[in-house]
């Protein structure tokens, strides 16, 4: 999966980045995940004619990538709701050996819900929401920009989320987790790559 982030590209993205950090120790590089959260209108998944775009060095005898040309063509319905309006979030760290990424999709619905306001049957004061029934391919993402996910945390630009804070600690937890079991289980990572800016007049690419 592709998608452009900086200027001189046709379509909306933006970027916003923070940290959160591993424990309540010194705020030093080695104990900081940095999150950088890229919206972007349009991504595009490479197939085994377009893979060799997204190689660090130019491949020999290998056609020119017209990114442009790429990001117009129109997606099969099939993954036009994943391909538009989306959110990738990038998770790095001097300590990890590979940056990981998630992208996600917002759906503008208007469901049902439930709130118990007891302290006795729902301490957690947590909100039921019915299921307004599975996404279909007429349904299309919504723009959101980064700074939400930001304001979800409580977090400036650029800011760090201090380790003593307990979504901090169950997060990176959770994340620590989740790289153990992908590396004892052998699961098959997609690639994902960021399209600075200069991507755009020199044709080049780049993987993150």
């Amino acid at each position: 999966m592709c998608i452009r982030v900086g200027s001189g590209w046709t379509g909306a993205n933006t970027h916003s980045t923070f940290a959160v950090e591993f424990s309540s120790g010194a705020c030093t590089m080695q104990n900081l995940l940095a999150v950088d959260v890229y919206s972007s209108g349009r991504a595009i998944y490479l197939n085994s004619t377009t893979y060799h775009c997204s190689a660090k060095e130019v491949i020999t005898g290998a056609a020119p990538c017209d990114w442009n040309s790429l990001f117009a063509e129109e997606p099969t319905p099939a993954v036009k709701n994943t391909t538009i309006n989306l959110l990738v979030t990038e998770y790095s760290s001097t300590a990890a050996t590979y940056p990981y990424f998630c992208s996600s999709f917002t759906y503008l619905r208007f469901p049902n819900y439930v709130f118990d306001t007891s302290a006795v049957t729902n301490p957690p004061s947590l909100v039921l929401v019915e299921d307004n029934g599975p996404v279909t391919a007429n349904d299309e993402p919504i723009s959101v920009h980064p700074d939400w996910v930001l304001a979800a945390w409580s977090v400036n630009k650029n800011g760090s989320v201090k380790g003593v804070r307990l979504g901090a600690q169950t997060f990176t937890s959770t994340l620590l987790v989740l790289t153990r079991t992908i590396f004892t289980t052998n699961l098959t990572l997609s690639s994902a790559c960021i399209l600075p800016s200069w991507e755009r007049a020199s044709h080049s690419s780049t993987t993150r």
